[in-house]
């Protein structure tokens, strides 16, 4: 990397022509997918973050050792936020099935209606992740097809 934080031509080069990355532009890396998640299937399995980026073609001398830290910490970040949501939505859907015996046949039938609620709240905010990573993907491809 050049002094100035900027990728070289021909940093940009080699580095666009690894299967790991997605995308370059002259300060930043865009990963990809695959990449993300076998670096961190590696990472939990207790590899070295700079051996993992070695092994992909991604040496510290050309990327910089921060910025594998600061992958490796966004990606668990990213990862420890997805589980607690994930863990919180099954709470709340748990908790609306708790003492079911003791209630009455209209409590129940609100009782599901909240948990109704909360699986097509879910659905839907799934359904705008995926079409929002759809995006993305077809933006990436793009700027691949046009040389980015």
């Amino acid at each position: 990397m050049a002094g100035n934080g900027e990728f070289t031509a021909e940093e940009r080069s080699y580095l666009s022509s690894l299967p790991a990355v997605a995308r370059v532009t002259g300060s930043r890396i865009f990963y990809s997918t695959e990449f993300q998640d076998e670096c961190m299937r590696r990472y939990w399995s207790g590899e070295s973050p700079t051996a993992i980026f070695r092994d992909a073609g991604l040496d510290p001398k050309i990327i910089g050792a921060k910025r594998i830290e600061r992958c490796i910490r966004r990606w668990r970040d990213a990862e420890e936020h997805s589980a607690d949501l994930m863990a919180r939505r099954r709470e709340s859907l748990r908790r609306g099935r708790i003492d079911r015996a003791d209630q009455t046949p209209r409590s129940r039938a609100a009782g599901d209606a909240r948990i109704i609620a909360l699986q097509a709240s879910i659905i839907s905010q799934l359904e705008e992740l995926v079409d929002q990573l759809e995006q993305t993907r077809k933006a990436m491809e793009a700027d691949r097809e046009n040389g980015k």
